[in-house]
């Protein structure tokens, strides 16, 4: 009983979480952006186009959302690419 407890609650905090996240892109109105060629790669945008750009790099275990807190306070006067961290498919190695 107490595993599916913990289970229910592990569900609903992902829920809430998940919500949470997309809710606070679209707040910062994140863009979501691929390139496919040799390397596939996947990032979010926040900004205009039109100021310096920060770009930030994440580690195995992380998530893009993590760096939404911070780009809250610095969309004001940077774009911001986030990359994602998605397995990268390297197409033009050999066997």
């Amino acid at each position: 009983m107490n595993w599916i407890l913990f289970k229910i609650k592990a569900l609903i905090g992902w829920i809430l979480t998940e919500f949470f996240y997309k809710k606070m892109g679209k707040n910062l109105k994140a863009t979501s952006n691929q390139y496919h060629g040799a390397i596939d790669i996947e990032w979010s945008f926040i900004g205009s186009h039109k100021r310096d750009t920060i770009l930030f790099l994440h580690g195995f275990s992380d998530r893009k959302e993590n760096f939404y807190f911070a780009s809250k306070m610095l969309r004001k006067n940077y774009d911001i690419i986030i990359p994602y961290g998605h397995k990268i498919q390297l197409d033009f190695v050999e066997s």
